[in-house]
């Protein structure tokens, strides 16, 4: 790698994962292993496209983050960090976190010693999202539903292997949430029986379960079960490639609800929030599922516009797709600018 010398160095890291091997090479590595470590290094304030030194790990070769990201660091020649942003998926409300799907517990302390460096801020993934959406240019978009794009508020939101949502207001102000950990209200039918298979199985039945390559699957298995045949898709992956290549009638019947559930909760969310900024859609599920998303004779579509009488208002929110898996790299990046370290963000000094 090419060292060069800055003023100014920020580490920038996001822990993503791909359910169900949704990630076309990554496939080789096998499902339930579909964790990402992605580390960046760039200069404060400089545009994205000049991140340099990016690499992405799977997550189950190491130990801990700790390991990962030593082993980054040597690739970097001993550049002299100023801090660091790391995005995770877990509300970032401490200076240790612990992953929502994966068992590892994070220490922003643990972090700025491995570092060296003076300040370290955890935030959850989609509040880097949210603060990515103060950039919007520097995102690899692609339409999904037209509409006039104003300057209000944006909202992002996706599937991957759980489901969440966060919010831009007045261009700097990130809302996170836990949009994931509300209960699913389904439609009759094959979304019903999904809601009662994850409560027999939980105790309730949440958005995070459902809207995850686990509840695209879990979907496929109960429609071939309604079909009288055996699953012949081992992954979600397996799922969303059949689909889109119409080689499996119950994949394409499952993607299909799927988009519907996923276009009916945008459309609850764009209702929340109004974001007349625009709704990003992100989530390697959500990517997967393009095919039934985009277009406004889409699934997806149905069911975001299915509003009774505030139809017509929801014609006022395009919608986008957000192509890169990396996109919260832009959110940390944007984060600095943005000042947002209360309720979403926990902070920790190492050694000078």
């Amino acid at each position: 790698c090419r060292r060069r010398q800055f003023h100014i160095v920020q580490l920038a890291a996001t822990i993503f994962g791909f359910a169900g091997a949704l990630a076309g090479p990554r496939d080789a590595h096998g499902p339930g292993r579909g964790f990402f470590i992605c580390f960046a290094l760039f200069t404060a304030y400089m545009a994205l496209d000049d991140v340099f030194l990016i690499h992405d790990y799977l997550a189950f070769r190491y130990f801990g983050f700790g390991e990962a990201l030593a082993h980054y660091l040597a690739l970097t020649g001993g550049v002299a960090l100023d801090g660091a942003v790391v995005a995770l998926a877990a509300p970032a409300d401490g200076d240790t976190v612990r992953l929502t799907n994966r068992d590892w517990t994070i220490s922003a302390r643990d972090i700025a010693t491995v570092a060296r460096t003076g300040r370290v801020v955890l935030v959850n993934d989609f509040a880097a999202l949210g603060a990515a959406l103060s950039r919007p240019a520097s995102l690899d978009c692609e339409e999904v539903l037209p509409g006039s794009r104003g300057d209000g508020v944006r909202l992002v939101l996706g599937a991957g292997t759980g489901f969440n949502a966060s919010a831009l207001i007045a261009g700097r102000h990130v809302l996170s949430a836990e949009f994931g950990h509300t209960t699913f209200a389904p439609a009759p039918g094959l979304e019903t029986q999904l809601r009662d298979g994850f409560a027999a199985s939980f105790g309730r039945c949440s958005h995070d379960r459902v809207l995850s390559g686990s509840g695209l699957m879990a979907l496929y298995r109960l429609q071939c079960r309604n079909s009288g045949r055996h699953p012949g898709c081992e992954s979600a992956g397996d799922v969303t490639r059949a689909a889109a290549a119409g080689e499996d009638g119950d994949a394409v019947a499952a993607c299909r609800t799927f988009a519907t559930m996923l276009g009916r909760t945008a459309g609850d969310l764009a209702l929340t929030f109004l974001p007349r900024g625009g709704i990003y859609l992100t989530g390697g599920v959500t990517r997967a599922l393009a095919p039934f998303i985009t277009g406004t004779d889409s699934p997806f579509s149905a069911a975001f516009f299915a509003k009774g009488r505030m139809r017509d208002v929801m014609a006022d929110f395009p919608v986008s797709l957000i192509r890169d898996d990396t996109a919260a790299l832009a959110g940390c990046l944007a984060w600095i600018d943005l000042h947002e370290t209360q309720g979403c963000g926990a902070t920790a000094t190492g050694p000078d």
